[in-house]
């Protein structure tokens, strides 16, 4: 094997290993304020602790009350934690947005009221599982009660794996409240979709 193409392997398996998820380092959403109520772009690094915006190698986590995020351009990041210890939380994807995660996008990790805007013209793609109200033993993930997850979809989302809605990830049923609104405009496409069992739960 020449030079050139041994160089170029190992670029490619130091990029492979990288964006790993277990290498996933995670950034807060505006967790150094008093108050913690933050309403901004997810590219203001000023939105972000210690001024980074996360990326394709990173975890975004947001775990603020009162936060509204917008999104509105071209952002990759490793997964995301949303619905973290505090709630409210709004997340506004706007036409432009074109949203990639490498692995797990997870709403509401352990806490409610929750709202994802997916505008027409917006996109996401899941390189995992998307989570609505799902009890996952990721990143210390609780059981949710009654949490008002909604996300309303007039644009697309595209996950890898599979969609989970008010349900635990192992299919053990938990009492989650997720309402998922696709418009006449939106799609969803995923490998699977669970839903709730029967009794309070996804809609």
């Amino acid at each position: 094997m020449k030079k050139t193409q041994i160089s170029a392997l190992i670029s490619i398996t130091c990029m492979v290993l990288w964006a790993t998820p277990g290498s996933a380092a995670e950034i807060r959403w505006a967790r150094g304020t008093a108050d913690g109520n933050f309403i901004g772009n997810f590219t203001d690094p000023a939105n972000w602790d210690g001024g980074v915006v996360p990326g394709i190698a990173d975890r975004a986590r947001v775990d603020r009350s009162q936060t509204e995020m917008t999104l509105d351009s071209t952002i990759v990041v490793n997964d995301f934690l949303w619905g973290v210890d505090e709630e409210p939380q709004t997340f506004n994807f706007l036409a432009g947005a074109d949203v990639t995660t490498v692995d797990n996008f997870i709403a509401g990790l352990n806490r409610g009221l929750i709202n994802l805007n997916v505008d027409e013209g917006a996109s996401i793609n899941v390189g995992n599982n998307f989570l609505l109200g799902t009890l996952t033993t990721c990143c210390g993930g609780l059981t949710l009660f009654d949490s008002d997850i909604t996300a309303t979809v007039s644009g697309d989302i595209v996950v890898t794996d599979t969609m989970i809605m008010g349900n635990a990830f192992d299919g053990t049923p938990i009492l989650t409240d997720v309402l998922l609104d696709v418009t006449s405009t939106g799609t969803v496409t995923a490998n699977n979709i669970a839903f709730s069992p029967p009794g309070p739960g996804g809609d």
